[in-house]
């Protein structure tokens, strides 16, 4: 018999549309005003059997994401072919707006901020394959600037857990009106100083013109092993939207962003995690065929058209940890807000790192000890003030325990 708290599992055959979870979510916003002082993750969980790899959306996806810059083959075009390391996040995305924009769901949909993902690979997958994708909710805790909340995306292949990710979103609204969730685990955070009242979408006081993701004066440049700018068009947003299924207002026109309080229409925040990535794996030490993690935190939204720098680390093999790891972040970032899949502009406040169905103590720091290489990298503006992404990848033999985000310690 089913206990109260414990998940139920809806099982689908069919990836559900968006357009429809979208509607849903601007509908029931009304509905899903602060205070959120009795707010609840729904323990709900959906998974996607044997989702279908539509080869098209793949070919358009490398096309937008850089991988065919390099002359890498592609994985739509060659059976066992690895897909593009951050691809089953498209495979989950559609799962994961339907639980969002449910009645059940607390927090409000438009407004919502994706700011950070973390991903782990245990081995790659390929166009050819069918595997059940999940995707449920945990973590919600209080944040400085409202409420945040983790979506889980796990792909199997038969009982292998062979991709999974953990996304943090952000609900802004005023602090001390949330519970933490009974479901979610002991982070160690505990109440958040207050500040202004903010979880709308048309909210403009937080925008790129704020100035506040820019370097501070006197900051020390990066170092970095490989640079490249990439001039942005006005309609990447539409070509990673046709790839992706999401056609965001924000992203897609200046007139449609301007309905949302954005002075520009922005690229899509998992656009710029996935062309890091393909730009890392356009170089020579990188390698996309073994166990790797990779992470990123979304600082300040790229407006369009523009141009960015990529700067990529040189890989190194760390040391054994030291201090301690994860340490609350007390950085801001800059702030326009959006709905989920476009970077978020509120830095996330860093709990420390555990894997799934783990307690309070992680224990040592697997990552480390089995990465053969990290590599740090960021992406700014051409000119080098305004920070826009930072992230890094871990790589190396597939480990024996559950997947491990890397260590943000440095």
């Amino acid at each position: 018999m089913r206990t109260a708290d414990a998940p139920r599992v809806q099982h689908l055959s069919d990836s559900p549309p968006l357009l429809p979870s979208f509607l849903r979510g601007a509908l029931a916003t009304p509905r899903k005003r602060a205070p959120y002082d009795a707010a609840r993750l729904p323990t709900r969980r959906l998974v996607l059997n044997r989702a279908r790899i539509s080869t098209d959306r793949l070919r358009a996806y490398e096309r937008v994401c850089g991988y065919g810059d390099f002359g890498t083959r592609a994985a739509s075009a060659n059976t066992g072919a690895p897909l593009p390391p951050a691809y089953p996040h498209l495979l989950g995305f559609p799962l994961a707006m339907r639980l969002l924009s449910d009645r059940a769901f607390p927090f409000p949909l438009p407004g919502l901020v994706h700011t950070a993902i973390d991903l782990t690979q245990e081995r790659p997958l390929d166009a050819a394959e069918r595997p059940d994708v999940e995707v449920h909710t945990e973590e919600l805790r209080p944040h400085r600037r409202g409420s945040q909340f983790t979506v889980v995306t796990r792909a199997r292949v038969g009982d292998e857990v062979v991709w999974s990710s953990r996304s943090t979103y952000l609900c802004r609204h005023r602090p001390g009106t949330t519970a933490p969730d009974a479901s979610a685990r002991d982070t160690g955070t505990g109440p958040n100083p207050p500040t202004e009242p903010d979880n709308s979408l048309h909210d403009n006081s937080l925008t790129e013109q704020d100035g506040s993701g820019t370097r501070p004066a006197g900051a020390e440049e990066e170092t970095a092993a490989h640079t490249a700018t990439w001039d942005l068009p006005t309609t990447l947003g539409r070509q990673y939207g046709a790839a992706s299924g999401d056609r965001n207002p924000i992203h897609l026109h200046p007139l449609s962003a301007r309905l949302f309080g954005f002075p520009r229409h922005i690229a899509h925040g998992m656009w710029t995690f996935a062309r890091c990535l393909a730009e890392l794996g356009g170089l020579d030490e990188e390698s996309w065929t073994g166990r790797f993690t990779a992470e990123a935190e979304f600082r300040a939204p790229v407006p369009l058209p523009s141009a960015v720098t990529f700067h990529g680390g040189a890989p190194h093999r760390p040391g054994p940890p030291s201090g301690t790891n994860g340490a609350d972040r007390t950085d801001d970032a800059p702030g326009a807000g959006g709905t989920p899949g476009e970077p978020g502009t509120v830095a996330r406040e860093k709990s420390p790192d555990k894997g799934p169905d783990k307690g309070p103590d992680k224990g040592p720091d697997k990552t480390n000890e089995c990465a053969t290489t990290v590599r740090s990298f960021s992406l700014r503006d051409s000119g080098g003030d305004r920070l826009h992404l930072t992230g890094r990848v871990a790589s190396g033999p597939r480990s024996s325990g559950p997947p491990d985000r890397p260590s943000r310690s440095s």
